[in-house]
């Protein structure tokens, strides 16, 4: 596995590619950063009309709206920092070849861009919540909880990603485009529990699922307590993918060179 110490050595690169990319991506961009608002409730909208008429509205006392938010934020956040911590290896080319530092680096500040802008998208989910006077209950530490298994989740298959696309390049093109489709098979506009069998059981072994279901719970309470086998088949998820990414990621680095 990648020596997790050294990489930490380089923290400092790792916040300096993270402003550098938050400056590039919305440089010169007409909505600026209303982007991360416009976003999910672009994907809301849709979700709305697919959904909500086939399930109903969803269990507890939160709106539909925030109901689907909340789940597409937390996988907007798992699907694009794992496409951006694929590419990241041949995005960056030119500076693997000139200087040396830790590889992991560079998926790493992939998935930390993004989760700047989840924590961003978060806060105004709730302040939304508290100006439509939503009966909501936080659990920051339920809220902690679920982001650390969602960071494992995407760092995992994000370092699966960048190994694979090093050396196979037309996957950059492929696994990107089922990741998307995934969205089918998690429970964003939708309970885990209007399902039973192998739906159910499809939405259960999804690894973002408990992350999920956990995250509604620290936001909207009880209500949306989860299955606790869910959350633990959940958390064994992510750190396997952890495991087995960084596993591979390590195998890839010592050839990066000659690879690229």
């Amino acid at each position: 596995m990648p020596n997790l110490l050294e990489t930490w050595s380089y923290r400092q690169l790792v916040v300096f590619f993270v402003w550098r990319d938050l400056i590039v991506r919305y440089r010169q961009t007409v909505f600026g950063t209303l982007w991360l608002v416009l976003r999910p409730l672009t994907m809301t909208f849709l979700l709305r009309l697919v959904f909500q008429n086939q399930i109903g509205q969803s269990n507890g006392t939160v709106p539909y709206i925030f109901y689907a938010v909340s789940g597409y934020l937390c996988w907007q956040f798992m699907a694009t920092s794992a496409t951006e911590a694929g590419n990241s290896l041949i995005n960056n080319i030119t500076s693997i070849n000139k200087v040396y530092y830790p590889r992991l680096v560079l998926p790493l500040s992939a998935i930390v861009t993004n989760l700047v802008e989840f924590t961003v998208s978060t806060i105004l989910l709730i302040i939304w919540l508290l100006l439509a006077k939503t009966p909501a209950v936080y659990h920051p530490g339920w809220m902690v909880i679920s982001l650390i298994m969602l960071v494992l989740v995407t760092t995992g298959v994000g370092c699966l990603f960048a190994s694979l696309f090093v050396r196979f390049r037309d996957l950059k093109f492929v696994l990107p485009f089922f990741l998307q489709a995934g969205i089918l098979f998690a429970p964003i506009g939708f309970s885990p529990t209007h399902f039973t069998n192998i739906s159910a059981w499809l939405l259960f072994i999804n690894p973002v699922t408990a992350p999920m279901e956990l995250f509604r719970f620290a936001l909207f309470g009880q209500a949306y307590y989860p299955v606790m086998s869910t959350v633990i088949i959940g958390l064994f998820e992510s750190l396997l993918l952890l495991a087995i990414g960084l596993t591979i990621f390590h195998t890839v680095e010592r050839n990066l060179a000659d690879t690229l």
